[in-house]
């Protein structure tokens, strides 16, 4: 969603503007509407742990501190954690449903996860709750169709590429081995060979070998996989692992 860092910021202002400018600058029993207020104050001026530390503590002493788990769930969000930002905002909601800013913060969480018919669900519910605001809701709506669109024109244009890629050598071997990295696999369509290959690699590029010898001298089975006319013509595992550790 373009902008939404100002969005947000702006948006969050709503809540905090409404916070009361006159705290107590000293007192001895603090209260959640003093350290509500210091959170705020915080905030603004980018003191995001020393808010955060505020908010938790207006929860502490009032749980039902709705606008405290709201702003919490937007610092959760400008640290991109937005399924923290989620957990927190939903919280909110639950203790007071009526406030439209509530569902448009978590619809821009919801948005960056890309669950966008949740994000355009809590969109319109602000609305609903909020029509004065209709043109920022409607934005914010069609910002959600515009990040929907480009991830799905995203999508589309690497389903492309990865169907292009499995017409090549690399891509059928790739396919039929999708455990293999694809750098190993362009490796092995152009008949390449290396230390820590695998024989299972080995056996894609040149077909099963003429000769298998296991041997044992007390410290394990070791291998010699050889191809008669092929150059180089044998492989060597030395410790039983699959991998090759030289050729000749």
């Amino acid at each position: 969603m373009k902008n939404l860092n100002r969005i947000l910021f702006c948006t969050m202002m709503c809540i905090l503007i409404s916070c009361s400018n006159n705290a107590p600058k000293s007192t001895v029993i603090q209260t959640d509407t003093s350290y509500f207020n210091s959170g705020c104050d915080k905030f603004s001026k980018g003191d995001t742990t020393g808010a955060n530390k505020d908010f938790e503590k207006t929860i502490e002493l009032n749980p039902k501190h709705a606008n405290a788990y709201c702003n919490l769930g937007v610092i959760k969000y400008n640290h991109k954690d937005y399924w923290g930002a989620i957990e927190f905002l939903d919280k909110a909601i639950e203790i007071d449903p009526k406030v439209a800013k509530y569902y448009e913060f978590r619809a821009f969480s919801k948005s960056v996860l890309s669950n966008f018919d949740g994000a355009k669900e809590d969109l319109k519910k602000a609305l609903e709750l909020d029509p004065k605001n209709i043109e920022t809701y409607n934005t914010d709506l069609a910002n959600v169709d515009q990040k929907k669109a480009e991830l799905e024109k995203q999508r589309l244009l690497l389903l492309e590429e990865q169907e292009k890629y499995e017409k090549t050598k690399a891509g059928k071997i790739w396919k039929k081995h999708p455990w293999w990295s694809k750098a190993d696999c362009e490796r092995i369509a152009n008949k390449e060979y290396w230390i820590g290959m695998s024989y299972d690699m080995l056996v894609c590029e040149r077909g099963q070998p003429n000769s298998k010898n296991p041997s044992n001298f007390g410290n394990g089975t070791s291998w010699q996989w050889c191809w008669h006319y092929l150059e180089p013509s044998c492989f060597y595992d030395e410790n039983d692992d699959g991998n090759i550790d030289s050729y000749n």
